[in-house]
């Protein structure tokens, strides 16, 4: 091979990149299947956009940015629950039909949960950031590994708030492909501001509406993202 052609071969991806690489390719596919389940039928995305607060006035959903139409499709399959079942949950699957890796997705899925973090370093050489959960004190730090997501905390430089919902499977933590950003001079106040509205909540409701709050907040004062890797909705379009 000609030394100037070897000189533009990418270097290999490390162990975790190429398993976070996988994840992200099977969950895709995994998505998918679930968009065709019969269960998925009784869902109706329109209802649960306008659950979330999101426009959806004789038409279209009407999105300001990538990222709601990204959280839309978070809640619409985890959070919203007009059966008291989440689609996700609704949706089973017979033996063979979903791949080891999308059933292993599946069930982290199903075991995920939203929360406020605040970023508190950035890997060096990984694409990764660390994060202490702002909600619930006593969860231990996690490293979140993110192409995108790590390039826009690299880009702002500072230990942003970031809302999202981790996964966790195969030693890796992930986001579930959508995520709002906060300035980290907000703290106090979008912390204090979250508590105060779900205090006198059930914890179980407190979930629920977790992503519309942080959606409105995001509406007011989230920062712009280099985005996260996600699936968009089908026939939905942006403002």
């Amino acid at each position: 091979m000609p030394e100037w052609l070897n000189k533009l071969r990418l270097p290999a991806d490390s162990p975790e990149v190429a398993t976070y690489k996988a994840i992200r390719a099977a969950s895709k596919t995994w998505y998918a299947k679930i968009m065709a389940h019969p269960g998925s039928k009784p869902f109706d995305i329109n209802k649960a956009a306008k659950k979330l607060g999101l426009s959806t006035a004789d038409g279209p959903i009407v999105f300001e940015d990538e990222s709601e139409m990204a959280v839309l499709m978070d809640y619409f399959l985890f959070d919203y629950r007009p059966k008291q079942q989440s689609l996700a949950e609704r949706c089973v699957f017979p033996p063979g039909e979903l791949t080891p890796l999308e059933a292993e997705i599946h069930l982290a899925n199903l075991a995920a949960r939203t929360s406020l973090f605040e970023v508190t370093h950035v890997h060096n050489t990984e694409p990764k950031i660390l994060l202490h959960d702002r909600l619930t004190q006593t969860t231990p730090e996690l490293w979140l590994i993110d192409l995108r997501l790590s390039d826009t905390v690299r880009r702002l430089d500072a230990k942003v708030l970031l809302f999202t919902r981790v996964v966790s499977l195969r030693g890796l933590h992930l986001t579930g492909g959508s995520s709002f950003v906060f300035d980290p001079k907000h703290k106090g106040a979008v912390v204090d501001g979250y508590r105060r509205e779900m205090w006198s909540l059930p914890e179980a409701l407190r979930d629920r509406r977790r992503t519309g709050h942080f959606l409105r907040l995001n509406r007011k004062c989230g920062l712009p993202q280099t985005y996260a890797d996600g699936v968009p909705a089908a026939g939905v379009g942006t403002a």
